[in-house]
Formats: structure tokens, C-alpha cells, sequence
């Protein structure tokens, strides 16, 4: 659901705010004021700082995996 960028009307509505902040933040590199709003109303300042330093760490990790091609051992267990 995620992955494929399809409506998020299964998951919680704390979960959906995360994802849709997510996807804000990595499409936009900005946060619209509506959902903005929300994630701080619901998760407070620190909440938010914590959020975005996540998913901004989670991002270099994936740049510098794509950049030097890191791939898992091949006699390692298969992902889904």
C-alpha cells in the first residue's frame, strides 16, 4: 500500500499522518500547513523534530546504499 502510493484508508489515522508527512517531506522537501498542523498538534514539537530526523536519517542510509550498491549476501535469508 505504501510502496505503491495507494490511499491509506486501512492503517490508523496516526499511522496515515506519518506516511502522508513522509511523502510530503521526500515529494515537497516541505510540509503543507494542513498536514503540518496535524502532526503537531497530534505529536507535539519534539514529536515532529524526532519525526523529521527519522526519515531524514532513513533517507541518507538509502542514498549511500543505492550509491555504492550495497547488496544483501546472497547466502543470506530472502526479504518479501
Amino acid at each position: 500500500m505504501i510502496a505503491n502510493r495507494q490511499p491509506l484508508d486501512s492503517i490508523s489515522k496516526d499511522e496515515a499522518l506519518v506516511v502522508q508527512y513522509g511523502r510530503e517531506l521526500f515529494r515537497d522537501h516541505r510540509i503543507s500547513d494542513a498536514t503540518y498542523a496535524a502532526a503537531s498538534e497530534r505529536f507535539g514539537t519534539r514529536g515532529l523534530v524526532d519525526l523529521t530526523a527519522l526519515m531524514g536519517y532513513y533517507g541518507m542510509l538509502a542514498c549511500s546504499l543505492n550509491a555504492f550498491d550495497v547488496q544483501p549476501p546472497a547466502d543470506g535469508p530472502q526479504l518479501p
